[in-house]
């Protein structure tokens, strides 16, 4: 991903391994539209006055292909092989469902973040859309109680603990699951919720992520669907990226450490005049590669 300093072929010299899952109908043509558009974005922030890139390496390990659900376990063996090296694992996607298995490879101390515009803590759901997004093979039902309108709640009784689950940007649930969120202790921080009170949110996420090692869990339609169109499941009221901005500048400044990222649920735009969206989700990787000390990089 971007600029020649900052990406190698080889993963020795790597702090940051990137790999793509291919999970959805439109998985393939995004994952290469998001590739092909990071190459032309700047990495250096004028009002910050930094690279945000300069303690990144990145390498690209290419796109895990699935032919079953049990194939989607490659996530986790991927995940636990970057880590095991002491490197950062960044997953780009296709369907939220890989960020169940990707979730699979932390312990329960870690500290997920998850932008998105829904809960995902549905117990059972099933309609065309869900299909498509949870889409693997044409010979390949997909679940109803795995898949991505489900995956979050899947996650939190298996692997995470809620309590170190925050939601942010949310604007589209049912009863059941704020009142799984409740008893289980999942925080929610709505899209209004940000907008009306940024200083309250991020003093909120300091808290939560306070020396913490944090996981960010990326759906692009967290944000309005004026600056983020290619998305799979457009909400409108959204956040924008300002929001995003500032609520990572809150984790570097409470001291959390980032381990994992995932962004996920692109939808390319077949406009190749439009490719805002990529765009974005390329600024929100720079945002938080900020987040990564220099002494990760190793030779």
């Amino acid at each position: 991903m971007h600029d020649a300093k900052k990406f190698v072929s080889w993963l020795g010299q790597a702090n940051v391994v990137v790999f793509g899952a291919r999970l959805g109908r439109e998985a393939v043509t995004s994952l290469q539209s998001l590739r092909r558009v990071s190459w032309f974005v700047e990495s250096y922030d004028a009002d910050k006055k930094m690279d945000l890139l300069a303690n990144t390496n990145f390498a690209d390990d290419g796109d895990l292909e699935f032919a079953s659900y049990d194939d989607l376990k490659k996530i986790t063996a991927k995940m636990k092989k970057i880590l095991a090296v002491k490197k950062i694992p960044l997953m780009l996607g296709g369907g939220h469902l890989a960020a169940l298995y990707a979730l699979q490879a932390f312990g329960k101390d870690v500290k997920i973040l998850t932008f998105d515009a829904h809960c995902d803590l549905k117990d059972s759901y099933i309609d065309e859309k869900i299909v498509d997004l949870s889409f693997i093979a044409d010979d390949v039902e997909v679940d109803p109680k795995v898949n991505d309108a489900t995956y979050l709640r899947r996650a939190c009784e298996g692997s995470v603990d809620p309590k170190n689950v925050m939601l942010l940007g949310i604007r589209s649930c049912d009863e059941d699951e704020i009142d799984f969120a409740e008893k289980n202790k999942i925080q929610i921080l709505t899209a209004r919720q940000i907008k009306n009170n940024l200083a309250g949110v991020k003093q909120k996420i300091a808290e939560f992520t306070r020396g913490s090692d944090v996981y960010i869990n990326l759906d692009l339609d967290v944000f309005d669907p004026s600056i983020a169109p290619a998305v799979d499941q457009q909400e409108t009221g959204g956040i924008d990226y300002f929001d995003y901005s500032e609520i990572i500048d809150s984790i570097g400044e409470a001291g959390g450490k980032l381990v994992g990222m995932n962004v996920v649920c692109l939808r390319s735009l077949k406009d190749e005049n439009n490719k805002l969206t990529e765009f974005l989700a390329t600024k929100c990787i720079f945002d938080a590669m900020s987040l990564v000390k220099s002494e990760k990089i190793k030779e």
